[in-house]
């Protein structure tokens, strides 16, 4: 298993206030990480950091651009010179009659263990949004398509695929409600509360067993976030995010 399943490698901190629901809710640039149907057409930029599980020389960067529907987007997770792991993406938007939007993205996936082992894959992403009144029903898919590896059991280490669904309904219309689930595996949910001056509070369970909070401010051209996600036995990861809209 690579670490990225634990250190919550796809995560902003919009993504972690909400309870770490990625497929309904994201208007970011650096959506082909979670789903490339939700690409930002008015957000230009964003660039997130994380100190996850408040370890020591433990970090996490994501960015994302977007122009029009066509987006660039990459994340590293990196541990001093011990652990490196990388991905980067390139994928385009398209709607389709005023309520369909789908996505597709390609990218490339390494990971390094110094003195051990370099693992490297490409990656393929896709996911689809379709509006009925209030509510958004969606889902994505992540998948890796090839991989090579010199574990000594290649099998045991490959990287998890990656599905999921949900729904986002905003009712009132300042309050987002959302809720994700990966058949077999978790339920998340978020709320989203926006007030008045570009201030919004947010809150979530992520995996059934642990509670996010956060809150976004924003003007007419730029934002930012920040989220806390607590561990049971662990430091909280703290997540920061700056965004530039159009």
């Amino acid at each position: 298993m690579n670490i990225a399943s634990i250190i919550l490698f796809y995560s902003s901190a919009l993504i972690i206030g909400q309870g770490g629901v990625s497929t309904g809710v994201i208007q970011s640039p650096d959506a082909l990480l979670y789903n490339p149907a939700i690409i930002s057409r008015n957000i230009a930029a964003s660039l997130t950091y994380a100190n996850p599980y408040g370890i020591q020389g433990l970090n996490y960067f994501n960015f994302g651009l977007s122009y029009r529907g066509i987006s660039i987007a990459g994340a590293q997770l990196a541990l001093n010179e011990l652990y490196t792991e990388q991905t980067i993406f390139a994928g385009y938007r398209r709607k389709f009659k005023r309520r369909l939007d789908i996505g597709l993205g390609l990218g490339f996936h390494y990971i390094r263990i110094r003195g051990y082992n370099d693992v490297y894959s490409a990656v393929a992403t896709g996911g689809i949004r379709y509006k009925i009144g209030p509510t958004y029903i969606c889902g994505n898919f992540l998948k890796h398509t090839r991989e090579r590896a010199n574990f000594t059991d290649e099998e045991a280490n490959k990287f998890p695929d990656r599905y999921s669904l949900g729904f986002s309904v905003n009712l009132p219309q300042s309050v987002n409600w959302t809720v994700e689930w990966n058949p077999g595996e978790y339920v998340r949910g978020g709320v989203d509360i926006a007030f008045t001056n570009g201030f919004s509070v947010r809150m979530g369970i992520y995996d059934k067993s642990r509670f996010t909070l956060g809150f976004g401010l924003s003007t007419y051209n730029v934002g930012f976030d920040f989220a806390i996600l607590e561990h049971r036995e662990l430091g909280e990861s703290l997540f920061f995010t700056l965004k530039a809209f159009k």
